[in-house]
């Protein structure tokens, strides 16, 4: 019963992770199964850079695999993988790996951290952009130039594909693509298209004005 004095209310936060996982990254091309490595990793970006996060493997008749989540000496949840029987009862032929945390608990021992962000209220958009450059150019520095530019709308660079032609019959053996997935947002209100392209225009001048790129 809700008023009862033994009656007790604890939010938790729960994690589903299953299938094939789709990455933007030019070290993962593919997608990739889920699997326990992924949960942890889950996990501990959740709790930020300055928090260790440790998994205490422990044996559990519900769960194939499972493990306590604790910050420091405090268990703040518990993590694991489905027997795979229970996975093909619900339709996966592949693993099936969740978490669930306390968050009185997770927040708590989060207090290390010295701030944590809102999650951001309006939506952001995303603009691609393919960059032949010299094949001696470090991905780095054009990465590096993206993240340092004064652009208040800008939110998030990722390189995604890198290509080179060892051949030289699609691209020259000087050169090299690299293609980079651009993410726009604003705090303070919901962007149009036509202004996330007139800023995406102009860093993309930028960059081709920088290190002489061409756009593919």
């Amino acid at each position: 019963h809700p008023k009862s004095p033994r009656a007790t209310e604890a939010e938790h936060v729960a994690i589903l992770l299953g299938g094939l996982i789709e990455n933007r990254d030019w070290l993962t091309p593919r997608p990739r199964q889920a699997d326990f490595a992924g949960l942890r990793g889950i996990v501990e970006g959740l709790a930020g850079p300055r928090v260790r996060v440790t998994l205490r493997r422990r044996q559990s008749e519900a769960l194939a695999v499972c493990a306590d989540v604790l910050f420091g000496k405090t268990v703040v949840g518990q993590a694991g993988m489905l027997w795979p029987a229970c996975s093909r009862e619900l339709g996966w032929e592949s693993g099936v790996f969740l978490a669930e945390l306390d968050l009185a608990k997770w927040m708590k021992g989060a207090d290390a951290l010295d701030f944590v962000e809102a999650l951001p209220r309006y939506p952001a958009m995303s603009r691609d952009v393919a960059l032949e450059v010299a094949a001696d150019l470090p991905a780095g520095d054009v990465g590096e130039f993206l993240s340092g530019m004064q652009e208040p709308l800008l939110d998030e660079v990722l390189l995604f594909d890198l290509f080179q032609d060892p051949t030289g019959e699609k691209l020259a053996l000087d050169r090299k693509s690299l293609a980079y997935s651009l993410t726009y947002r604003s705090r303070e209100r919901t962007l149009t298209a036509e202004e996330v392209d007139a800023v995406h225009r102009g860093i993309v001048e930028r960059l081709v004005n920088k290190f002489g790129a061409r756009i593919r």
